[in-house]
């Protein structure tokens, strides 16, 4: 029987986004608020070379909530990833 393709490739474990992937969505553009941010990752986000499928659903998921909740939109990459992750 043929070994699966694949088989000899080590486990990656998914990797959740941190500080560093919310300064690169930032620098895409001057982002106007959630609604517009939020925009770009439904459109555009998927096919940015720079978020991996795991990061980017982590983050979309994120802030959607954080938009739904009214949270304030920071365009400093360390507070939005705080008010990202915040329940």
């Amino acid at each position: 029987m043929a070994e699966q393709p694949g088989a000899g490739r080590p486990y990656v474990p998914p990797r959740d986004y941190d500080h560093r992937d919310v300064e690169h969505v930032l620098a895409v553009r001057r982002w106007e608020g959630w609604e517009e941010f939020l925009e770009w990752l439904r459109a555009e986000g998927i096919n940015d070379p720079e978020l991996s499928p795991d990061v980017f659903g982590r983050l979309r998921q994120d802030a959607e909530r954080a938009c739904a909740r009214g949270a304030a939109f920071s365009h400093d990459p360390r507070q939005l990833y705080q008010e990202l992750r915040r329940p």
